[in-house]
């Protein structure tokens, strides 16, 4: 799972860098997903995945200050 989440916090760093200021929307499946909470909030765990995994497809808003924080 760290490897899901570096190559996702990668991608996103990217993504936030290329299109900064602009409102973007990203598909992606749970796993993938809780590990970008995770990132940003380390309280989301596995019990916060098991609450959304039958809410699939979950949908999550993220609104980003300038340098990709929350």
């Amino acid at each position: 799972l760290r490897e899901v989440q570096r190559r996702n916090i990668g991608a996103l760093a990217q993504v936030l860098k290329e299109y900064a200021g602009k409102s973007v929307v990203i598909g992606s499946h749970g796993t993938a997903l809780s590990t970008i909470i995770h990132y940003f909030d380390p309280s989301f765990g596995y019990n916060g995945f098991q609450k959304i995994k039958n809410l699939m497809p979950w949908i999550v808003r993220f609104s980003f200050k300038d340098g990709g924080s929350m």
